[in-house]
């Protein structure tokens, strides 16, 4: 479905990548606001990470170890 959507292929992300693990803490990568996705971090819509409870730590702790 990413791929469908974006036209990158997500198994070609590098997760070693400051940029691609600065989701967690900031949504500057994505280009665009916290305003405009309702969120101070870039992962919010992430599945993976979609409950409240790790919503909160993500934006808490600003991890970049999930």
């Amino acid at each position: 479905m990413l791929f469908d959507l974006t036209g990158i292929d997500p198994t070609k992300v590098p997760l070693d990548d400051k940029e691609t693990m600065s989701i967690f803490s900031s949504t500057d990568a994505l280009g665009v606001t916290p305003e405009q996705i309702g969120s101070k971090v870039g992962s919010y819509r992430n599945t993976r990470i979609r409950n409240k409870i790790r919503k909160r730590n993500v934006s808490r702790y600003k991890t970049n170890n999930i």
